[in-house]
């Protein structure tokens, strides 16, 4: 199973799943998952400030259901504490369950589309895997998809996520705009680079970010680059032509030979703690 972490939310998904939609929404917004077939699992969640009267919610969606001319059947279930109903056609058939979680004060629904009979086993093991993520003790949120775990300051927000074959990236931003992480994992890496790792780090950085230095660390058999120095702020502190202090780090996993960096943008926020990346079990979260 692969875990993944998405608007203060953790849970699992078979290994050959893989989140084809998503939204950068905290109050409503989705996570869709598809295997080389077809869409498989929906993740929905919406803000509320009390939970919701789940009988009649559900009333309402069995009525609208049973109308429907391919829908065979539909029936009451609960698995792991979630409430919900089974669907049948003659195509194969869905579940979809809801609960409120009170720390998120957030409904989530959850649907799976069954292509045959309905997976009893698997459906109880990613309910049961669904769980809040609450603040680490530094206060940082846990955020992991496409391969990239991280933890970021909570008062910073998805800005953008790409996910191409080979890449994936995560930007986050607060709501000034004044700061900035940014978080990428690279494959097919002897293909591409050229020079060390060092060197393409420092590519990375603008011309216009002066004051470098540039130095390493060794953790175990990660060797990572380094480089700290002084450019233009992120967002707004960009436009007003701010200057504001920039750090990144960039390596190559032994475990898996992807090339990972992060580079943020600002100062630390009031709980003084930068993001974090991690590319395997073997290695510490980097920054420290």
């Amino acid at each position: 199973m692969t875990d993944v972490a998405w608007r203060h939310f953790a849970w699992q998904v078979p290994d050959t799943w893989e989140m084809l939609l998503f939204s950068r929404d905290q109050e409503s917004g989705q996570c869709v998952f598809a295997d080389r077939y077809m869409h498989r699992l929906e993740f929905n969640w919406q803000r509320a400030e009390r939970a919701p009267d789940f009988a009649r919610m559900l009333a309402d969606c069995r009525n609208s259901l049973t109308g429907e001319p391919a829908v065979t059947a539909v029936c009451d279930i609960e698995v792991a504490g979630w409430r919900g109903l089974a669907v049948s056609t003659a195509a194969g058939g869905s579940s979809r369950f809801g609960r409120y979680f009170a720390g998120e004060r957030c409904l989530v629904e959850l649907v799976f589309v069954w292509p045959e009979r309905r997976d009893l086993s698997l459906e109880a093991d990613v309910l049961a895997s669904v769980r809040e993520t609450p603040r680490d003790e530094a206060g940082r949120r846990h955020w992991r998809a496409f391969g990239l775990d991280v933890r970021v300051p909570e008062e910073l927000a998805l800005q953008s996520c790409r996910a191409l074959p080979g890449r994936a990236e995560m930007v986050f931003r607060d709501a000034k705009g004044r700061r900035e992480e940014r978080f990428q994992r690279l494959g097919l890496v002897p293909q591409w680079l050229r020079g060390t790792v060092a060197e393409w780090l420092n590519a990375q950085i603008p011309a216009a970010v002066t004051n470098r230095s540039c130095g390493s660390e060794t953790r175990g058999r990660h060797e990572r680059a380094l480089i700290r120095g002084d450019g233009a702020g992120a967002g707004v502190a960009r436009l007003l032509g701010h200057r504001q202090p920039w750090q990144a780090a960039a390596w190559i996993c032994p475990e898996d030979g992807r090339l990972y960096s992060w580079i943020t943008i600002g100062r630390a926020g009031a709980a003084g703690h930068p993001g974090q990346l991690s590319c395997c079990a073997a290695a510490e979260r980097t920054p420290p």
